[in-house]
């Protein structure tokens, strides 16, 4: 049994809970990786901006996606640098580019 299905098996809550194993994430990233070595491949904050999440990928080489200005400065508060992140939001706001603070 792993760790994740232990702690669903014995989780005792009244609410929802996600549950997701960081260290599956990390297995995922180098399986991508390993099939596209020369790729430069970008976690979408979106999907899960979890800080444990963004450090792990961050520490192992990983870059990002960021759709907004909240994101880039969670990422910036991890510890990622400005040259790893890709801000792809389509619609982002002329202020928001030009008041970045860049770290």
């Amino acid at each position: 049994m792993s760790r994740l299905e232990d702690y669903a098996t014995n989780y005792i809550g009244e609410t929802p809970v996600v549950m997701l194993d960081i260290d599956r994430v990390e297995a995922n990233y180098h399986s991508m990786k390993q099939g596209m070595p020369t790729a430069n491949i970008h976690y979408a904050v979106k999907a899960n901006p979890n800080t444990s999440i963004l450090s792990r990928l961050h520490n192992i080489g990983c870059k990002f996606d960021a759709a907004s200005v909240g994101e880039i400065n969670l990422l910036f508060s991890v510890g990622v640098k400005p040259e790893n992140i890709s801000f792809g939001n389509t619609i982002k706001k002329t202020k928001d580019i030009k008041n970045l603070k860049i770290s």
